[in-house]
Protein backbone atom coordinates (compact mmCIF):
# COMPACT_ATOMS: atom_id res chain seq x y z
CA UNK A 1 0.00 0.00 0.00
CA UNK A 2 2.92 2.62 0.70
CA UNK A 3 4.40 1.73 -2.46
CA UNK A 4 1.28 2.72 -4.34
CA UNK A 5 0.88 5.87 -2.04
CA UNK A 6 4.65 7.06 -2.77
CA UNK A 7 3.69 6.46 -6.55
CA UNK A 8 0.36 8.55 -6.52
CA UNK A 9 2.12 11.48 -4.52
CA UNK A 10 5.00 11.62 -6.59
CA UNK A 11 3.17 11.48 -9.58
CA UNK A 12 0.95 13.87 -7.63
CA UNK A 13 3.73 16.43 -6.68
CA UNK A 14 5.98 16.53 -9.87
CA UNK A 15 4.52 19.82 -11.38
CA UNK A 16 5.60 21.30 -8.38
CA UNK A 17 9.00 20.29 -8.00
CA UNK A 18 11.86 22.66 -8.69
CA UNK A 19 14.52 20.99 -11.22
CA UNK A 20 16.53 18.36 -10.07
CA UNK A 21 14.23 18.01 -6.59
CA UNK A 22 13.70 14.85 -5.53
CA UNK A 23 10.97 13.22 -3.53
CA UNK A 24 12.70 11.33 -0.40
CA UNK A 25 9.89 10.89 2.08
CA UNK A 26 5.97 10.69 1.39
CA UNK A 27 2.83 10.11 3.87
CA UNK A 28 0.03 11.33 5.33
CA UNK A 29 -1.09 13.55 7.99
CA UNK A 30 -3.35 15.43 9.59
CA UNK A 31 -1.58 18.82 10.05
CA UNK A 32 -2.46 21.62 12.73
CA UNK A 33 -0.78 25.20 13.59
CA UNK A 34 0.62 24.85 16.65
CA UNK A 35 2.27 27.93 18.65
CA UNK A 36 5.68 27.89 19.47
CA UNK A 37 6.42 31.44 20.34
CA UNK A 38 6.66 32.73 24.42
CA UNK A 39 2.97 32.13 25.24
CA UNK A 40 1.65 30.33 28.80
CA UNK A 41 0.42 27.24 28.24
CA UNK A 42 -2.98 28.06 29.13
CA UNK A 43 -2.79 30.88 26.10
CA UNK A 44 -1.35 28.16 23.84
CA UNK A 45 -3.87 25.98 24.47
CA UNK A 46 -6.78 28.00 23.74
CA UNK A 47 -5.01 29.45 20.65
CA UNK A 48 -4.51 25.95 19.53
CA UNK A 49 -8.58 25.30 20.11
CA UNK A 50 -9.49 28.46 18.11
CA UNK A 51 -7.47 27.72 15.15
CA UNK A 52 -9.31 24.04 14.24
CA UNK A 53 -10.27 25.22 11.49
CA UNK A 54 -6.81 24.93 9.90
CA UNK A 55 -6.93 21.01 10.97
CA UNK A 56 -7.04 18.93 8.01
CA UNK A 57 -5.63 15.66 6.41
CA UNK A 58 -3.05 16.17 4.16
CA UNK A 59 -0.52 14.46 1.82
CA UNK A 60 3.05 15.17 2.50
CA UNK A 61 5.77 15.02 0.50
CA UNK A 62 9.71 15.79 1.93
CA UNK A 63 11.98 16.61 -0.94
CA UNK A 64 15.73 17.16 -0.56
CA UNK A 65 14.70 20.89 -0.18
CA UNK A 66 11.31 22.08 1.28
CA UNK A 67 8.37 20.17 2.87
CA UNK A 68 5.34 19.92 0.50
CA UNK A 69 1.81 19.68 1.94
CA UNK A 70 -0.39 18.82 -0.62
CA UNK A 71 -4.52 18.48 -0.39
CA UNK A 72 -6.55 15.79 -0.64
CA UNK A 73 -9.70 15.29 -3.00
CA UNK A 74 -12.97 14.23 -1.93
CA UNK A 75 -11.89 10.81 -2.63
CA UNK A 76 -9.31 11.07 -0.09
CA UNK A 77 -7.09 10.62 -2.99
CA UNK A 78 -3.83 13.13 -3.53
CA UNK A 79 -4.09 16.35 -5.27
CA UNK A 80 -1.34 18.26 -7.03
CA UNK A 81 -2.67 21.75 -5.20
CA UNK A 82 0.33 22.62 -2.78
CA UNK A 83 -1.20 23.71 0.16
CA UNK A 84 2.01 24.61 2.25
CA UNK A 85 5.49 24.60 0.61
CA UNK A 86 8.06 24.82 3.50
CA UNK A 87 12.13 25.45 3.11
CA UNK A 88 13.63 22.55 4.45
CA UNK A 89 16.25 24.33 6.06
CA UNK A 90 13.74 26.74 8.11
CA UNK A 91 12.22 23.38 9.95
CA UNK A 92 13.56 22.28 13.24
CA UNK A 93 12.18 19.51 15.30
CA UNK A 94 10.41 20.40 18.79
CA UNK A 95 9.29 17.66 19.45
CA UNK A 96 8.59 13.37 18.58
CA UNK A 97 5.97 11.61 20.03
CA UNK A 98 5.57 7.51 19.68
CA UNK A 99 2.06 6.74 20.32
CA UNK A 100 -0.90 4.62 18.18
CA UNK A 101 -0.93 8.31 16.54
CA UNK A 102 2.61 9.59 16.08
CA UNK A 103 3.29 13.38 16.88
CA UNK A 104 6.12 15.55 15.56
CA UNK A 105 6.16 19.84 16.10
CA UNK A 106 8.03 20.99 13.97
CA UNK A 107 9.10 25.15 14.67
CA UNK A 108 9.44 27.49 11.70
CA UNK A 109 12.16 30.10 11.15
CA UNK A 110 11.03 33.41 11.04
CA UNK A 111 7.41 32.52 12.15
CA UNK A 112 5.75 32.61 15.99
CA UNK A 113 3.46 29.73 14.59
CA UNK A 114 4.48 26.11 14.13
CA UNK A 115 2.89 22.71 12.57
CA UNK A 116 1.89 19.67 13.80
CA UNK A 117 1.89 16.74 11.93
CA UNK A 118 -0.30 14.12 13.63
CA UNK A 119 0.14 10.24 12.07
CA UNK A 120 -2.44 7.31 11.93
CA UNK A 121 -1.16 4.10 12.81
CA UNK A 122 -0.62 3.17 9.27
CA UNK A 123 1.57 6.14 8.97
CA UNK A 124 3.95 5.78 11.60
CA UNK A 125 6.82 4.35 10.09
CA UNK A 126 6.83 7.67 7.86
CA UNK A 127 7.09 9.55 11.50
CA UNK A 128 10.07 7.19 12.77
CA UNK A 129 11.80 8.20 9.20
CA UNK A 130 10.84 12.03 9.29
CA UNK A 131 12.44 12.12 12.99
CA UNK A 132 15.26 10.40 12.30
CA UNK A 133 16.06 12.54 9.43
CA UNK A 134 16.13 14.99 12.34
CA UNK A 135 18.38 12.91 14.84
CA UNK A 136 15.47 12.38 17.12
CA UNK A 137 14.66 10.12 19.39
CA UNK A 138 10.66 9.51 20.58
CA UNK A 139 9.64 11.21 23.80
Amino acid sequence: MHIKQHARLTKAVAPALEPGELAQLTGRARVTTVPTGTLGKAAAVARENSRSANRAEAFLVLTDRRLLVLETSMMSRPTSKVRRAIPRDALSLLRFKRGVVSTIDLALENDEDGVRLRFPRPDRQVADELAALFDVEPV
